[in-house]
């Protein structure tokens, strides 16, 4: 092979390797946004599940309680004792249904902010898709401006010389003149201008 065509060859590859470059560099461009964007989100369910760990924390408390309370109303023999008691383990049975419920509100958020998660990745999977229609779009309408270009500047260079030869030309005679050249000598002429 030729050197010229080598060097041809390798200015192509490098021509490809940048664009590689350029799309590896826009694609981490849009995944660094996503994550931006879901971090947010992120940060959300962390808060969230950290309410939640707390509530069954409570939850496991209260369930202990009734068992322990259960456990005593079975010792105890005295009416007026046991319904003491039953009065306690009720209290803590509507105090853990107000935290199951707490929880499934949890739940229901969790799921919400998880939908959100779900959506900004399919928007942002449509709005890649739009712009890469109008990249192409983009690359297009270059190619045909360029195109009308390269058709105008023949045309533009054929005016030109039109132009010129439409300018006339004309010789002006000045009087022959004596000047005096540094040296002492006297010199003769005709000095013609062109317009």
């Amino acid at each position: 092979m030729e050197e010229e065509e080598l060097i041809k060859q390798q200015a192509g590859l490098e021509k490809k390797l940048d664009d590689l470059l350029k799309e590896k560099m826009e694609a981490l461009s849009k995944i660094r946004d996503l994550v931006r964007e879901r971090s947010g989100l992120e940060r959300d369910l962390d808060r969230i599940n950290g309410g939640e760990k707390e509530l069954q924390g409570r939850m496991r408390d209260i369930k202990q309680k009734i068992g322990d309370i259960s456990r005593e109303m079975e010792r105890v023999g005295e009416e007026e004792k046991v319904l003491e008691i039953h009065k306690r383990k009720t209290e803590l049975i509507q105090e853990r249904a107000k935290i199951e419920e707490k929880l499934d509100d949890i739940t229901r958020e969790k799921v919400e902010i998880l939908d959100k998660i779900k959506e900004l990745t399919r928007n942002r999977s449509e709005l890649e898709e739009t712009l890469d229609r109008i990249e192409a779009e983009e690359i297009e309408l270059k190619k045909e401006i360029s195109d009308l270009k390269v058709e105008e500047v023949p045309e533009r260079v054929e005016e030109v010389p039109e132009r010129v030869e439409e300018v006339p030309e004309r010789v002006e005679e000045v009087p022959e003149r004596v000047e005096e050249v540094p040296g002492g000598k006297k010199e003769r002429g005709v000095i013609r201008y062109i317009w």
